[in-house]
């Protein structure tokens, strides 16, 4: 299995401080892209399968536990700093140990929850699902969401499919290879506002 992503310089980081002091060159966007480009040849020449957009493997070997995530499966998480989810709410244990550990023996809440909107809901499930290689099912997304919200993503969709950045095949949209470049940009266009 392999994950790759492209490098971001974040602030408190050693390598974004060796970028304020010149020891580092900052990679451009088109050395990112073509370094991309030869990941995707060469994790292919040596069997690996693109089945997300950052994630190769071998058959039989994708993740199982970032796949829920990219499935809009349901998960449960245990223990400081664990988060689940249930289609319907986000939920987050606290970090500090000792603290959720006396909460829990208190009989006190030890969580936080985030009540998501069918708005955000439908959103999010286009940022994942897109993500994959199976692309986003659109009779899930009427059953789930219903038509209003089925007919709002073929509507902005359209000139993505029409200049092959999406590809539509068995009831289900994708992005295509020169579409997975601008993946972000693509679904961010898709949301609902």
């Amino acid at each position: 299995h392999l994950s790759a992503y492209h490098l971001t310089y974040e602030p408190g980081t050693d390598i974004f401080q060796r970028l304020q002091k010149k020891d580092l060159v900052k990679v451009t966007e088109d050395q990112s892209i073509e370094q991309y480009k030869k990941l995707l040849d060469l994790a292919e020449l040596a069997g690996y399968e693109q089945y997300e957009i950052s994630n190769f493997s071998k058959p039989g070997y994708n993740s199982q536990h970032n796949s829920n995530y990219w499935k809009d499966k349901i998960y449960i998480g245990i223990g400081p700093s664990a988060h689940s989810y249930n289609l319907r709410s986000r939920q987050w244990n606290i970090s500090d140990n000792i603290e959720f550990i006396s909460r829990i023996k208190k009989g006190k809440k030890y969580f936080k929850v985030e009540r998501l909107s069918k708005k955000t809901r439908f959103n999010e499930k286009l940022m994942t699902t897109l993500r994959t290689k199976q692309g986003v099912n659109l009779r899930e997304i009427r059953i789930q969401f219903g038509n209003k919200y089925y007919e709002c993503l073929m509507k902005n969709a359209e000139r993505f499919l029409q200049n092959s950045d999406l590809y539509e095949e068995n009831h289900n949209i994708m992005l295509t290879k020169k579409g997975m470049f601008i993946a972000d940009y693509i679904i961010s266009l898709l949301f609902l506002d």
